[in-house]
């Protein structure tokens, strides 16, 4: 699987989970503050895990 595949699993399902939250309730706020938090983290994870992984291949 490719990179690009996982960036964009990953954020669907985060947004997924976002939108099912406020869908049950969850205050606005909240969500967008998490949701913010958790989109740019999982994606700085995911761009210092590739650099790892390149950096072994080499």
């Amino acid at each position: 699987m490719t990179p690009k595949t996982k960036a964009i699993l990953i954020n669907c399902s985060i947004v997924a989970a976002l939108i099912y939250r406020y869908w049950t309730g969850s205050p606005l706020f909240i969500l967008i503050t998490v949701g913010i938090f958790l989109l740019v983290f999982a994606n700085l994870l995911m761009m210092f895990a590739a650099k790892q992984q390149s950096k072994k291949i080499r």
